[in-house]
């Protein structure tokens, strides 16, 4: 299969995914929240955010043995490619039996820790079980899901993907059309999902790399801890991620309370689907990111990173212009009983910083490549400890709830934003030895269109209709391609024109 169709075939697959996991929360979410309340539906949010931290344990060895048995299988060394795949599982097997102590201990002891209302104690108890079992089977499996990406056949990984999601939502009708609305119906179509794609890696692993074989005894303590050294920067990473944007769920809770943690998860939600959506689409470019690197061609490696940054801000630039001017309809429909115009001011703070962030989610795959992750691990690391530090003193400072909850959530877009203006863009230059003002010619397009085409939204909206789903799911269609359109006029010379449109066109051909 060419580059470009692989392109096509994984954007296509990336998309279909996410659109699922879209449909899944859109009818999901005011369920729950007219069934039980906003405060119950957060508890969901925030087991996945406390597994989350879980990670911090898991991340430094997973993160970079992708990249350790991607370049062994790519110079074809396979006796060392399956030395770092079985080392990878074995520690991966003895770091699950280490977490399970306190993890029990903490769904044990909950109420203890959380202000969980005292009607639904026994529930949330059970979710946050079901979370962390399925968490460590995440865990043990992890190693599997490296070989789409080795091979550079990600759209197999979406496609199982799109069964998991399939399985989870027949999960969630089942309990939902049988019983009463719970909360732990979310973990259980969660685990569902999770076997299906714990199954289908494996499945891949043995089809697409018959090369690496499940052997205990090729664990290598050696290979284990040489993986850990790397990446216990993606660690630090992940801990900065976790100060910067994973504690407000938590935060609400202690400082304000579970009413308030129910509030904030709401548009927790929507940049969380957002967030992973654009995640999933800039990494169908990270494996011929990562093959560049093996043959250290720097010239292909700055060609495919600005690409993929045009390609990603061309899509992203639309939705976030499409959202800041029908955000707050949106809300008015999908949780009509909520604030919807705090709501949606809150979203909007997060779509603000999008619109540096999203585009520059390739970077990261040149880092990891390069081995750079030391540097901005530091760097991220200071500006987290300073958003926390700012957040527990401004809320032991201030007494109105609604500022409490808007330092708590919009802190951490500042900082962040920050980072991604100042740091990210020249140091990801200096990796692959370019001028420090690469990528920011890029970055100025991006914030001017999203200005223009939401001031040009917001006029157009007067004119057009809202007041139903259909109308409004209208409205956002015609704005969208509109502001796609834009963007792919202003962002690409012509030369890059053509790449984008054999994407699509391909994309297309694959639909019909």
């Amino acid at each position: 299969m060419s580059s470009k169709k692989q392109l096509a075939v994984n954007f296509l697959a990336q998309i279909l995914f996410s659109v699922i996991n879209l449909t899944i929360s859109f009818f999901l979410v005011p369920h729950i929240v007219k069934s039980l309340n906003a405060s119950a539906y957060a508890f969901i949010n925030l087991s996945n955010d406390i597994v989350n931290y879980a990670t911090l344990i898991t991340v430094a060895l997973n993160s970079i043995a992708g990249r350790y048995i991607t370049l062994e299988i790519h110079k074809k060394k396979y006796k060392e490619a399956n030395i770092y795949y079985n080392s990878v599982l074995i520690a991966n097997i003895i770091m699950s039996l280490v977490l399970l102590v306190p993890m029990l201990l903490f769904i044990i002891f909950i109420d203890s820790f959380l202000d969980v209302p005292t009607n639904i104690v026994g529930d949330v108890r059970l979710l946050f079980l079901i979370v962390f079992v399925n968490f460590i089977m995440s865990l043990i499996t992890s190693v599997f899901s490296s070989t789409t990406f080795i091979t550079n056949k990600l759209y197999l990984s979406s496609i199982a993907s799109i069964f998991s999601q399939i399985a989870r939502c027949l999960v969630l009708l089942f309990l939902f059309g049988l019983f009463k609305t719970n909360v732990w119906f979310v973990g259980a179509a969660s685990f569902a999902s999770t076997l299906v794609i714990a199954i289908s890696n494996y499945i891949f692993t043995r089809k697409l790399l018959p090369e690496l074989k499940i052997d205990f005894k090729q664990f290598n303590m050696k290979y284990t801890m040489e993986m850990l050294k790397n990446g216990v920067w993606n660690s630090v990473s992940r801990l900065s991620g976790i100060l910067q944007t994973g504690l407000d769920l938590l935060l609400s809770n202690i400082f304000i309370g579970a009413v308030a943690m129910g509030i904030i998860s709401l548009p927790r939600t929507i940049t969380s689907i957002v967030f992973s959506l654009f995640g999933s689409i800039s990494s169908i470019f990270n494996p011929n990111i990562m093959q560049a690197y093996a043959k250290n061609d720097y010239e292909s490696i700055k060609r495919q990173l600005i690409f993929a940054i045009k390609f990603t801000g061309t899509i992203s630039n639309a939705f976030i212009a499409v959202f800041i001017t029908m955000g707050l309809h949106f809300y008015n429909l999908w949780v009509p009983t909520e604030d919807c115009g705090f709501l949606y001011f809150l979203s909007v703070i997060s779509m603000i910083s999008f619109v540096i962030t999203l585009p520059l989610e390739p970077v990261y795959c040149v880092h990891t490549s390069a081995n750079k992750i030391k540097q901005p691990a530091l760097v991220a690391l200071g500006l987290s400890i300073l958003t926390v530090a700012i957040v527990l003193i401004g809320v032991m400072l201030i007494d109105d709830d609604h500022i409490k909850l808007l330092l708590i959530y919009g802190t951490s877009t500042i900082t962040g934003l920050l980072k991604n203006i100042i740091y990210l863009p020249v140091y990801t230059a200096k990796i692959i030895d370019e001028k420090w003002s690469l990528l920011y010619p890029s970055m100025l397009k991006n914030v001017l269109i999203v200005i223009c085409t939401s001031a040009l939204g917001l006029v157009l909206k007067n004119f057009m209709w809202h007041s139903s789903w259909i109308l409004f799911f209208i409205t956002c269609m015609i704005l969208g391609l509109l502001f796609l359109y834009i963007n792919f006029m202003i962002n690409f010379n012509n030369e890059e024109k053509k790449e984008f449109i054999k994407i699509f066109k391909k994309a297309k051909k694959m639909l019909n």
